[in-house]
């Protein structure tokens, strides 16, 4: 008959080693988890932070294209610009007079009318589009 004992032996039992490798691998995973969440929240956020970019230098394209176009009444436009494209429409919704200033002692009506600009233009970076909508006044 076979003895066994204990004071002899060393090491670990196959339930120690299971349960060392279990909770190695939950651990393992927890981290790719939150890793792989990192990455995917630092892409749409250099994403967003490049539309927005883009956004702010299109604004300032289309108001000079606005005001350098007084006679017309609608305006479109297209390019590419850093890594995005960008498309923009606008159209004209008002026609007013300006204010009326007093000089002096005197009533001064301005004789040329200001054009109130609907904008609406979109903007595609890595496949992703964001459309922007916003009023502009030109003289």
């Amino acid at each position: 008959m076979i003895t066994y004992n204990r004071k002899n032996s060393s090491g670990f039992t196959l339930i120690e080693v299971l349960v060392a490798a279990l909770i190695a691998f939950i651990s393992l995973s927890v981290f790719t988890l939150v890793f792989r969440g990192a990455i995917i929240a630092n892409t749409k956020a250099e994403s967003a932070l490049l539309t927005s970019s883009i956004a702010t230098l299109v604004t300032s394209e289309i108001s000079s294209e606005i005001a350098s176009n007084k006679a017309q009444n609608s305006l479109s436009g297209k390019g590419e610009l850093l890594e995005g494209t960008y498309f923009w429409e606008a159209r004209v919704i008002e026609t007013i007079k300006p204010p009326v200033r007093f000089v002096g002692a005197e009533i001064s009506q301005a004789e040329h009318r200001l054009k109130k600009w609907q904008v609406s233009f979109s903007v595609t970076v890595k496949g992703r589009s964001r459309e922007y909508q916003y009023e502009d006044i030109s003289w």
